[in-house]
């Protein structure tokens, strides 16, 4: 699937997010590995997320609507 797409990828910084389609009811978050919620936007409309707070290591980018969802794995590298 492809509805979302998450670069640079490793990201050190700043991780931009595309939306392939826009929607009515957007959330954006961010998993890491053991589940843990660390972001969660209810509201998203395209838009940079600052990972600087990120340990390295590997995410979970979940993105859903009132009808898809998507899930996409991304890097943090500082």
């Amino acid at each position: 699937d492809n509805l979302i797409s998450g670069y640079p990828n490793p990201v050190s910084d700043q991780l931009t997010i595309h939306c392939i389609k826009s929607s009515d009811k957007q959330i954006i978050q961010i998993f890491n590995y053991t589940g843990q919620l660390l972001y969660d936007n209810q509201n998203f409309n395209g838009e940079i997320i600052d990972t600087r707070q990120l340990n390295n290591g590997i995410y979970l980018l979940k993105y859903s609507d009132t009808q898809n969802f998507s899930i996409k794995k991304f890097i943090v590298n500082h």
